[in-house]
């Protein structure tokens, strides 16, 4: 071994020196840095996780104030539902309301009877229908009072029939009027 030259004792120096090095990287700085970039990814992915879990509870938050918003107009909204547990209460109020409004302007109230009810989610849509005599402009004022009741009244049906051709100032009128109840327990 000692029949090295000087030169070839140099290259053999640099050659040592060099694989020295190599491993130092592989085997000492590479490792350090992977690690401390591998913590500084999963900082990161906790402090995204924080802000998403944050914005998730605002969110929520925003979320649960609709609903009570949303709770608090239904509430508001079903003050004007047809009183009457029932739906032959409420039908019989309903025919109440209807016939004190056609007598307040004139008409002549012909018949009147309640209809099915119809299920509609959690409510009850209580429809009675009414024939009536009346003039034209009596009919406009009964329909508007109807439609602008305080309770949830609603007009899904109107036949009109005159009754004198040469004179269409009286008519002859079938409604379909509509309020709503809850849905009771014992209605399923």
């Amino acid at each position: 071994m000692g029949n090295f030259s000087e030169r070839d004792k140099r290259a053999l120096k640099w050659l040592l020196i060099f694989v020295g090095l190599v491993l130092a990287y592989n085997y000492v700085v590479s490792p350090y840095f992977d690690s401390s970039d591998n913590k500084a990814t999963d900082l990161d992915f906790a402090i995204m996780t924080l802000k998403r879990q944050r914005q998730l509870i605002r969110g929520e938050s925003k979320l649960q104030e609709g609903f009570q918003q949303l709770e608090a107009r239904i509430a508001e909204e079903e003050k004007r539902l047809l009183p009457g547990e029932k739906p032959s209460l409420a039908a019989a109020e309903l025919q109440k309301i209807v016939n004190s409004i056609i007598r307040r302007q004139d008409g002549i109230i012909l018949s009147g009877k309640p209809l099915l009810p119809k299920e509609v989610d959690t409510y009850l849509v209580i429809p009675v229908q009414v024939s009536l005599n009346c003039r034209v402009s009596s009919l406009k004022n009964i329909l508007y009072q109807l439609e602008a009741y305080p309770l949830l009244l609603r007009i899904p049906e109107v036949k009109i029939k005159v009754l004198k051709k040469r004179s269409p100032k009286d008519v002859q009128v079938v409604l379909v009027i509509e309020g709503l109840i809850r849905k009771g327990e014992d209605y399923a």
